[in-house]
């Protein structure tokens, strides 16, 4: 748990607690920060349960959202603003904690409050004895610091991203692509994807552009660095990603050619935030191409000229950690 939900950055402790729902009921009772209802005994999906009400005290920042609890790897739960009442119902299902929250504002009808507990009450619970958690988020959810492990058009490799802040992680999403905001808004900063080309299972060549289907790296390089609607940024240069030989460049976008939300690809748009909405003008792509055995690989990072410098050093630690497995 967070020991203070009022703190930020640095500042904010872990504290560890024990097993079962009342050490974990007992743990968000004595949470600094909060104004606590509770807790009250309940059932959820005929499990017993207890519910909590609770809200930020007016010493917290109003400006940012404050996260109650995490897991060793600092990957941060659930999160609260200023003006936000949630229930916290924390479940006892045969021994396995099962956390669901409901959240409303200040100025909330009465008969809306009386809607989220019926909807609570009326959860049904199926356990599934055995049943292991997902090894990545859903897409959205940030990703804890470390290596993690995707498959791209056939292509088994893997990547490290940082550690953790409070308010801010690289997101994972289907397609596949990473993301990250390090302000905490639902509009990323920066944005890593992987496709094979020229055209993968996700995204779809861009018309746009006339880049050759067959030939060298080289080749391909040299037509991305003249792609309309940008300026030559870095010129094609040799390059090494995951032990293989690659092709390197990098180019700013002066027009916007209609592609999104990749710019030289389309695909569907992220679900969630902070996701990578489209390529705006003056946004800089750095593009790697690499042949995996028989699968062209065209990897690339993109960044907004709001992304601060740690942020696109990380971008560039990344794409230079990623391995062919």
């Amino acid at each position: 748990m967070v020991a203070d939900v009022c703190a930020a950055g640095s500042d904010v402790v872990l504290a560890p607690i024990g097993p079962g729902v009342d050490a974990l009921a007992n743990a968000v009772s004595a949470q600094k920060g909060l104004l606590i209802s509770g807790p009250t005994d309940v059932h959820i999906g005929g499990y017993p349960a207890k519910r909590l009400t609770v809200s930020l005290s007016t010493s917290c920042d109003r400006s940012v959202a404050h996260p109650l609890w995490a897991d060793q790897a600092r990957v941060f739960g659930y999160s609260m603003g200023r003006g936000q009442i949630a229930n916290v119902y924390l479940v006892d299902v045969n021994g396995d904690r099962l956390v669901v929250t409901s959240d409303y504002g200040v100025d909330a009808p009465t008969d809306v409050i009386a809607q989220l507990r019926a909807i609570a009450a009326s959860i049904t619970i199926d356990p599934r004895p055995g049943a292991e958690p997902a090894r990545t988020p859903e897409p959205g959810g940030w990703l804890a610091g470390g290596p993690h492990s995707i498959v791209v058009d056939g292509v088994p490799l893997s990547f490290n991203v940082p550690s953790l802040a409070t308010d801010s992680g690289w997101n994972l999403y289907r397609t596949p692509e990473i993301t990250k905001d390090a302000g905490g808004s639902q509009d990323a900063e920066a944005m890593i994807y992987w496709t094979a080309y020229p055209e993968g299972r996700y995204d779809k060549r861009c018309t746009e552009f006339d880049l050759p289907d067959r030939g060298s790296l080289a080749d391909l390089a040299s037509a991305v660095s003249r792609a309309p609607g940008t300026t030559l940024i870095t010129a094609p240069e040799n390059a090494t990603i995951g032990g293989r030989h690659a092709e390197h460049v990098v180019v700013q976008v002066l027009e916007d050619k209609g592609c999104d939300p990749k710019y030289f690809f389309t695909s569907e748009l992220p679900g969630g935030g902070p996701g990578w909405w489209e390529t705006k003008v003056d946004a800089t792509i750095s593009v790697w191409l690499v042949d995996v055995d028989k699968t062209r690989l065209f990897i690339a990072a993109e960044w907004k000229p709001s992304a601060r410098d740690e942020l696109i050093q990380e971008v560039q630690d990344i794409v230079a950690s990623i391995r062919f497995e």
